[in-house]
């Protein structure tokens, strides 16, 4: 076992802080341009555009980059009940924003198929895999659909921030919050 590297045990519940939150904002400010980096990959090139393996490769990486981001702010956007020290877009709104936030969202509904096949097309080697996943009508991912469905809740969250908290995500050179519905 490594020695040089030890995983302390915590909790948001026990260390929630205003300090903590601040420096979550880094990683959520990480993971929704990496999300839009994946899509507008995806969008631009298609994978029958793909004419050498190193190419197929290189696709193949965005469309586990996309899932693995969509999946990363699902957990964020949508996730009521925490895992020990996730970060949850509830930790930065009020009662009052929370149901704004809830309103104005993707429904949760809408994401349960991209879900399913995050878990089950890539995050792990199962039999749907195999079997449901390998079909050619399977196969594919709506980058557009998942994109429209994830850009709307960003909006929402963005709208549902007080302006204290707003003022920490504009702290960064990359605009997250811009409306990227079009």
């Amino acid at each position: 076992m490594n020695e040089g590297f030890k995983v302390e045990r915590f909790t948001m519940e026990e260390n929630s802080s205003e300090e903590l939150l601040r420096k979550s904002v880094e990683h959520i400010h990480y993971e929704i341009p990496m999300f839009r980096a994946c899509v507008d990959f995806l969008r631009r090139f298609a994978l029958k555009e793909a004419s050498t393996y190193e190419e197929y490769v290189n696709w193949q990486l965005y469309v586990e980059g996309l899932a693995n981001h969509a999946r990363i702010l699902y957990d964020f956007f949508y996730h009521e009940n925490r895992e020990k020290d996730d970060i949850l877009a509830k930790d930065f709104l009020n009662d009052t924003s929370r149901d704004l936030f809830k309103q104005k969202r993707t429904a949760k509904e809408n994401f349960k198929d991209v879900i399913i096949k995050c878990h089950k097309q890539l995050a792990h080697l199962t039999m749907a895999r195999v079997t449901q996943y390998s079909l050619p009508q399977n196969k594919g991912w709506d980058s557009r659909g998942i994109s429209s469905m994830m850009e709307i809740t960003i909006q929402a969250f963005w709208e549902a921030l007080g302006d204290d908290k707003k003022e920490w995500f504009q702290n960064y050179p990359i605009v997250l919050f811009e409306n990227k519905l079009n």
